[in-house]
């Protein structure tokens, strides 16, 4: 069975190379590109992963992060966080919201998918 996969990002040309890497490792994606709605789409579809941007207009990923992880409804749901914030300051503030992992952009393909892989390992998924 095809894992679901709800990336979130306000940058549609991310969205989009999310979407074609996910699908060709055959992942289902869906995409949002605001906090609003990826707390809507997390919570209708309970989606396997989440890879979550911090830097967002309006609803930032943290306020993201910690609405999932405060409703029991997506609170189990796996949340890698992707930005382009490279300082540990950023990396821990993750942590501490109950991220799973980080992943700096720029990233490959490659790398992507081996934290997906990962956090999926350390689950038991």
């Amino acid at each position: 069975m095809k894992r679901t996969i709800l990336a979130v990002d306000d940058e549609q040309a991310l969205l989009a190379l999310l979407e074609a890497s996910l699908v060709t490792s055959d992942f289902n994606v869906h995409k949002a590109a605001n906090g609003k709605d990826a707390l809507k789409l997390a919570r209708k579809l309970q989606p396997d992963l989440i890879l979550l941007d911090i830097l967002m207009p309006g609803m930032n990923g943290y306020e993201v992060l910690e609405q999932l992880k405060n409703d029991d409804n997506t609170a189990m749901i796996p949340v890698i966080m992707l930005s382009g914030l490279s300082d540990e300051e950023a990396k821990i503030k993750s942590a501490e919201l109950y991220s799973e992992s980080y992943l700096t952009k720029p990233f490959t393909t490659g790398e992507l998918l081996a934290k997906i892989e990962e956090v999926f390992r350390r689950r038991g998924n």
